[in-house]
């Protein structure tokens, strides 16, 4: 009788740990695509028999005392919300912005570099490379998006309050998700930047929102200095990102049709997830009086 080999076999290992030492920033995606092993075998050979794990390279901004009290106390009024409403998570939408780089370059956030130990390095980054910004809203209930940044001629835009789309495509939407009269029934996040807060904006989502707006500049705020809060930064944005790692493009328009299958594949499952793991960062938070928790999970 002859028995198949396991996958978790010497040669296996010794083929992952060859491409790592040779390739430390290669996706898994693709080196399980290299070496014919599939990507959760990669995964447990890396971490259970090689004992390596994978790096972010990422900057956190020093939190001040205020800083800290800010995010302890935002994560502190979420949990009393979920105490108070077991499905209240189901109704928050988090927003964001992201770029998406023609050259194939990797921004700080979803860096990987899997190792033994934290590399210590810098990635430099050429701030004219061509890109695309797109806005997605993530919920427990999926994701809306994305909605780019461009002209007609579809040359990407600086995002400007003018230019912020909250706009009737993100309405109409969420009208489809959640049905049109509920949908003023739903929470809205974004954070604080210029655009996001102009008055014009903070009027359109007071008003649209029935007040349940989240942000700076409103009666519930979202800390500064909180991405490791975000689930469109701990999650979706590092996910996509992975899935294009090393893909370069000759159009914008190929770079966006990848972006929008990736967004259309992400399931359900994967959306309560994340807001489920967000509400375990709300719980980290806290415990650590409102420092940074990244260390902690």
């Amino acid at each position: 009788m002859s028995y198949a080999k396991p996958v978790r076999c010497g040669e296996n290992i010794e083929a992952v740990l060859m491409s790592v030492e040779a390739t430390p920033k290669k996706s898994v995606r693709k080196r399980s695509a290299e070496l014919g092993v599939s990507q959760s075998s990669v995964h447990r050979i890396l971490r259970h028999d090689l004992k390596i794990k994978p790096y972010h390279i990422s900057v956190h901004q020093g939190l001040t005392p205020e800083n800290a009290l800010q995010r302890r106390t935002m994560c502190a009024w979420f949990l009393r919300q979920v105490r108070e409403e077991e499905d209240f998570l189901r109704s928050v939408w988090f927003s964001d912005e992201a770029h998406f780089y023609l050259s194939g370059t990797v921004n700080s956030r979803n860096y990987v570099h899997w190792a033994s130990e934290r590399p210590d390095e810098v990635i430099e980054r050429n701030l004219h490379v061509t890109k695309a910004t797109a806005w997605v809203a993530l919920s427990a209930q999926g994701v809306i998006g994305p909605f780019w940044f461009c002209n007609e001629d579809g040359a990407t835009e600086t995002v400007t309050a003018d230019r912020y789309m909250i706009d009737t495509r993100f309405w109409l939407a969420l009208g489809r998700f959640c049905g049109h009269e509920a949908r003023g029934q739903q929470w809205f996040m974004q954070d604080g930047t210029a655009p996001h807060t102009a008055r014009g904006v903070l009027t359109w989502l007071t008003d649209h929102f029935e007040g349940r707006v989240i942000s700076r500049f409103t009666e519930k705020t979202w800390a500064s200095h909180s991405p490791d809060l975000k689930p469109l930064d701990f999650f979706l944005w590092g996910h996509l990102k992975d899935q294009m790692s090393g893909e370069q493009f000759q159009t914008l328009n190929d770079l966006k049709s990848l972006v929008e299958r990736l967004i259309r594949a992400v399931t359900p499952e994967q959306c309560e997830d994340t807001i489920q793991h967000f509400l375990l960062r709300m719980r980290r938070c806290v415990q650590r009086d409102g420092g940074h928790i990244e260390q902690l999970l």
